[in-house]
Parts: structure tokens; C-alpha cells; sequence
């Protein structure tokens, strides 16, 4: 799959991106391998993370700050891919549980979800 090298500016925008982005060759990998999106956190998520700025201050980081209050890239391509997921295999995807078990996953941590600083 080819990642845009313009930047989406919402989670919205970046998985009809993507969803737009799909080719036969996707597919039928896919397909074979029986793989959902969210499973290639290490592959397309990579690419999604690096090409999208999101390790940085990219006007999408700063919408999943903003909306969300999450500020690590993991968990921002992390609901790209599901929601991508939820899209492609039409299936449901609850956007505010997903982002309730990131913020949890972080205080557990004693980490801010956000700013990624220590709870202290």
C-alpha cells in the first residue's frame, strides 16, 4: 500500500486516506494471509507513523492531541489501522473505548497519555 506524503488533517480523513489507497495486491495479501490492518502495526503502521509526522508536531499529531488527548504515535496509528479495519471488513469500531483503554494503558503506566511525562 502507498501512504500519501500529504498529511491528513483528522483520523477520519487519514483512514478514508487509506482506505482509498488499497489495491488489488493489498487484497489479495490479505486475503491469503488471512491479516486485518490492525495486525500490521509493525509494517503499514511504521510507514503510517514515519510518513505522517506522527512521531513529531504533524497537523494530525495535533489532532489526536487535541481531540483525544493522546500523544503517542503507537496509539494514533493504533486506531488508524482499526478504524481502517472497522471500514474495510465492515465491522463496528468503538472510537471512545479504544481511546479510554489507551488513556488507562498510560496512568497504569504513570505516564500522562498526552504529554508522555511522568505522573508524578
Amino acid at each position: 500500500m502507498k501512504i500519501s506524503e500529504i498529511i491528513p488533517k483528522t483520523l477520519e480523513e487519514a483512514v478514508d486516506t487509506l482506505f482509498n489507497s488499497i489495491d488489488e495486491v493489498d487484497i489479495k495479501a490479505i486475503e491469503k494471509e488471512k491479516l486485518t490492518f490492525s495486525s500490521l502495526h509493525h509494517s503499514l503502521g511504521t510507514k503510517i507513523r514515519n510518513t505522517w509526522g506522527l512521531w513529531g508536531n504533524s497537523r494530525l499529531t495535533k489532532h489526536f492531541k487535541n481531540r483525544f488527548g493522546l500523544g503517542h504515535a503507537d496509539d494514533m496509528s493504533g486506531i488508524i489501522l482499526e478504524m481502517l479495519d472497522s471500514k474495510y471488513f465492515n465491522k463496528e469500531f468503538d472510537l471512545a473505548r479504544k481511546v479510554e483503554f489507551y488513556h488507562s494503558y498510560w496512568i497504569k503506566q504513570r505516564t500522562d497519555p498526552l504529554t508522555q511525562k511522568p505522573i508524578v
